[in-house]
Parts: structure tokens; C-alpha cells; sequence
């Protein structure tokens, strides 16, 4: 896969794109191809060091109230994560 590396971000992630989320997190994206050979992005999130908080596994991330994020997984399934990452809402088809 080819990509630029931020200095921001950890050397393991190779993305073609970054950009800043919030203060001290990153979306990361990356071009996944799936079995048929068709590619599609998904995004993740780092920390400032480049530690991984969310895994490159989700199709958006929207900032909601008290610094909890929603996101939604590759299937289609929504949940909200706090700003360490760990699942608030559990992944779901109802929110």
C-alpha cells in the first residue's frame, strides 16, 4: 500500500491520509481490498505517541457530547467510544 507517513503518527501505520480529530487524537485512513478486490477506506484512531485507540476497522468518526465519539464498525453496526477507545455503547444496529 502506498502512503505518506505524518511525524505524528507511528511508524506500523502506513495511511494516505491523517488528519486531526481532536486535541491529542488522530484519524488515520487506510485502503482496505476486500476477497472480490475491491478497496475501500476505513478509518482509526492514534494518540499523539502513535498509540493505537481505535483500530482502522470503522467508517467515520463523529465527536457527540462529553468527549465520546460514535463511530461505525465495517458492518455496519454503531457504537460510541470514549477518548481512550474503550467501547461506552457496545456496537449495534440501533442508535
Amino acid at each position: 500500500m502506498s502512503g505518506r507517513k505524518n511525524s505524528k503518527t507511528n511508524q506500523q501505520y502506513f495511511s494516505n491520509s491523517t488528519v486531526q480529530f481532536r486535541e491529542g487524537l488522530t484519524v488515520i485512513k487506510q485502503l482496505q481490498i476486500n476477497e472480490f478486490g475491491f478497496g475501500q477506506d476505513f478509518f482509526g484512531l492514534i494518540d499523539d505517541q502513535g498509540k493505537e485507540i481505535a483500530p482502522c476497522e470503522c467508517q467515520y468518526f463523529i465527536p457527540i457530547e462529553h468527549g465520546l465519539i460514535r463511530t461505525e464498525n465495517k458492518f455496519g453496526l454503531v457504537g460510541i467510544l470514549d477518548q481512550a477507545g474503550n467501547l461506552v455503547v457496545p456496537f449495534s444496529r440501533g442508535y
